[in-house]
């Protein structure tokens, strides 16, 4: 029997994770744990991230089970 399914559904979005992560440090302020480089990486996410989702919405991936 073979499945079929779409990544997104899988897989969490990393541009919607890094939106949160950005949110509750934005929240926290001084307090929060992330590094100005975790930062920069969350914010590339999300410039960077929508064109690729746009891109990757059509990959599929396959298991099967014997």
């Amino acid at each position: 029997m073979i499945y079929k399914f779409q990544s997104q559904s899988v897989f969490a979005n990393p541009v919607e994770i890094a939106e949160k992560k950005l949110q509750a440090h934005k929240e926290k302020g001084p307090k929060s744990p992330l590094s100005i480089f975790e930062v920069a990486h969350l914010m590339d996410t999300l410039i960077f991230g929508k064109s690729d989702k746009q891109n990757n919405s059509g990959s599929n991936f396959e298991i099967c089970f014997n």
